[in-house]
């Protein structure tokens, strides 16, 4: 990925590796009941949901331009400019980004 495009690979890299390498079933680690498992449990969620290409789109546009702002119909918008200006980050989205994240989503509801 990084020869197509090096800046999409590294932010790719770093919402997808520390939520594939700490993906465990969130049941076990709410049985443990210690206090490992429990930030284990907060890291799953908040990676899991922050690694999703819409939620972070809207995080990033809250942060730059405020939360009032932000709405679904920019994401659309932002995906239609990536298919018209064929960018490789429509590509790494849809064909790496989007399954990754079903996997580890997969493996944090998961039961055992």
């Amino acid at each position: 990925m990084s020869v197509i495009n090096f800046a999409t690979a590294e932010i790719g890299a770093l919402l997808l590796v520390p939520t594939c390498l700490l993906a465990q079933p969130l049941r076990l680690d709410l049985r443990a009941r210690s206090l490992r498992s429990f930030s284990r449990v907060i890291c799953n969620l908040v990676f899991g949901h922050i690694a999703f290409p819409p939620a972070t789109f809207l995080v990033v546009k809250g942060v730059f331009s405020g939360l009032g702002s932000a709405n679904a119909g920019d994401f659309w918008n932002w995906v239609k400019s990536l298919w018209a200006w064929n960018s490789a980050t429509y590509l790494y989205i849809s064909m790496m980004h989007l399954p990754c994240w079903l996997l580890c989503i997969y493996f944090l509801i998961h039961t055992c």
